[in-house]
């Protein structure tokens, strides 16, 4: 089944579905900031491989980065509340893509 019910209290399925949207709204900030930092970085290496020059920064250089610039943002991205009118957007479709282009 898509839902367990543990008691007869509408008012739970009421918040699990606002904590469910929360959640993936959350994760769609998440995905789109990261993508958004990380293009720059993509690139940076693609060119160096295309050109045939040596990759500019090295792997723990790179994961340096990630975990010094990404990190708090992301937590920030993941402990933010709701948006107070979440439950008054339609249902989104099942097959719709957690980044929209």
């Amino acid at each position: 089944s898509d839902m367990i019910l543990t008691d007869d209290n509408f008012c739970s399925i009421v918040a699990a579905v606002e904590k469910g949207r929360t959640i993936y709204a959350g994760i769609q900030k998440f995905v789109a900031f990261i993508m958004s930092v990380h293009i720059a970085e993509v690139m940076q290496i693609f060119f160096c491989i295309i050109a045939g020059i040596p990759v500019m920064r090295t792997p723990l250089q790179i994961l340096f980065l990630i975990l010094v610039t990404d990190l708090p943002p992301s937590i920030a991205l993941g402990m933010e509340p709701g948006e107070s009118t979440i439950l008054q957007d339609k249902p989104r479709p099942k097959d719709e893509p957690v980044v929209l282009m």
